[in-house]
């Protein structure tokens, strides 16, 4: 990643497959906004990416019972010299199915005070019952620097 708004996978691009998978885990390494103290979140798509879902009780977090905008929510993510960004995973269940989508996420990062954090596992959910083919990683403000987004398919058995 090199100075992006966002980071997409789509069904269109050939990355979501449901006659091979499952589900799907996204790695990050090293992601830096280019923006000082910004979360990172992600919203999903039923429609290939044409649009996103970002309505304010579209997705919710586990146990919490608040709905948002936009799922995982890092906290404060810092961007300067000695800052490492955001490194963790996301677990995304049964996308290609037409009942709710859930995920799991994890990671730490370091604050916008260089302060070492984590977000400990969490559990989220897309409040609407629709078949996701495309995921979107943006930070809350601004561009994302560097780093980079691995997606992995959990092969259907």
């Amino acid at each position: 990643i090199s100075n992006a708004a966002s980071v997409t996978f789509t069904e269109t691009a050939g990355n979501f497959d449901s006659s091979k998978y499952d589900s799907y885990i996204f790695r990050f390494y090293n992601v830096v906004p280019a923006s000082d103290n910004v979360g990172l979140n992600w919203r999903s798509s039923a429609n290939n990416g044409s649009s996103y879902d970002s309505g304010s009780s579209d997705y919710k977090e586990g146990g919490s019972g608040y709905t948002f905008g936009y799922i995982f929510g890092t906290g404060q993510v810092g961007s300067d010299t000695n800052e490492t960004g955001f490194n963790g995973e996301v677990v995304l269940f049964t996308p290609h199915l037409t009942t709710y989508t859930t995920a799991l996420a994890q990671g730490a990062y370091n604050d916008s005070s260089g302060n070492s954090q984590t977000r400990s596992l969490i559990a989220a959910q897309r409040t609407s019952a629709a078949s996701v083919n495309a995921i979107q990683f943006l930070f809350s403000s601004g561009n994302i620097e560097s780093g980079e987004i691995v997606m992995y398919g959990i092969k259907n058995a």
